[in-house]
């Protein structure tokens, strides 16, 4: 990804993500992933417990209802 398609999510770069400036960066970490399957498949597993963890449906509403009900107690 781009600096800017990465904001605001919790992701690390070269744990859950790989992010590149320009367009050299973004081919070089396009062919360091096809040369290391096992990078690969170890960026791609930490990003699906990422996503899990942070952004399931189930967490995020669980999230929001608590910030809600916080505001109505305010």
């Amino acid at each position: 990804s781009t600096p800017l398609g990465v904001e605001g999510i919790a992701a690390k770069h070269q744990t859950h993500i790989l992010i590149a400036d320009n367009a050299t960066q973004f081919a070089d970490s396009v062919v360091t992933l096809l040369n290391q399957p096992e990078y690969n498949n170890q960026i791609g597993e930490a990003a699906k417990a990422l996503a899990t963890d942070v952004y399931h449906n189930n967490k995020v509403i669980s999230a929001l209802l608590n910030f809600y009900n916080l505001q109505l107690q305010a």
